[in-house]
């Protein structure tokens, strides 16, 4: 996004940068076992992160696992060249060597927003993640994630509503278009599974957005939380 130094971010989007959405964990690369998590992304993965309720937060809290959070307000994935890789605002550069169990991972968002203002973007769409979701830089950089032996947790993006603030809600049907994309990617390749947070959060639950009607509320991050950690635990029983 465009306004005063903010920018589109996850599941719905929006996050001006002077939110550290990394928690301090993030940068700490001490050894955290084979059982941790590594989240990936924008704003919506970093909000409420100063209260220790961020998304990431909550599902280390229900599965019992450690997680660290580099997602940062404000990042790309696809047109990184527009962000400052050093402040992690290239969700690619966010990652570091790890024992990771799962990566848990948004973005798209403020590509979407700020590369093609949510108007004619079949191109950044596209550099995305195609429609049948086999090429695209996020398949690039989750296939090379899982070639570690990193399973890949992708999460959509949920609707805002019709007064949410920066405008963001004419991205819905963008963020519903690449949430599409990614399970088409997610249903190709073993060891990427995709969940939707529109799946738990609507326009109907105002409670479950803070007060921009663009991030998550602390209520609104514990649903996702919930959701996705839900999610890892059914994907991890599906293994032999």
């Amino acid at each position: 996004m465009n306004e005063p130094r903010c920018r589109l971010l996850f599941g719905i989007w929006a996050l001006c940068i002077v939110v550290a959405s990394c928690s301090a964990a993030a940068t700490d690369e001490t050894a955290v076992g084979e059982t941790a998590i590594l989240a990936l992304g924008d704003s919506v993965l970093g909000w409420n992160a100063w209260s220790g309720e961020s998304i990431p937060e909550v599902i280390g809290e229900i599965l019992g696992r450690p997680v660290i959070n580099a997602a940062a307000g404000g990042a790309h994935l696809s047109h990184p060249e527009r962000a400052a890789a050093a402040d992690g605002l290239d969700i690619r550069g966010q990652y570091f060597e790890g024992d990771w169990d799962w990566v848990v991972l948004d973005g798209g968002g403020n590509d979407l927003h700020d590369d093609c203002g949510c108007k004619e973007c079949g191109e950044v769409l596209d550099d995305l993640v195609s429609a049948d979701g086999r090429t695209g830089e996020i398949p690039e950089f989750v296939s090379g994630l899982i070639d570690g032996g990193t399973q890949v947790m992708l999460i959509g993006y949920y609707a805002v509503p019709s007064d949410a603030e920066f405008g963001f809600d004419r991205c819905v049907d963008e963020a519903a278009e690449h949430g599409r994309r990614l399970q088409a990617m997610a249903a190709g390749i073993d060891g990427v599974w995709f969940v939707s947070a529109g799946d738990v959060i609507s326009p109907e639950n105002t409670p479950a957005y803070a007060s921009d009607l663009v991030h998550p509320s602390p209520a609104g991050s514990r649903l996702v939380g919930e959701y996705v950690a839900a999610a890892i635990e059914n994907a991890e029983g599906e293994q032999p």
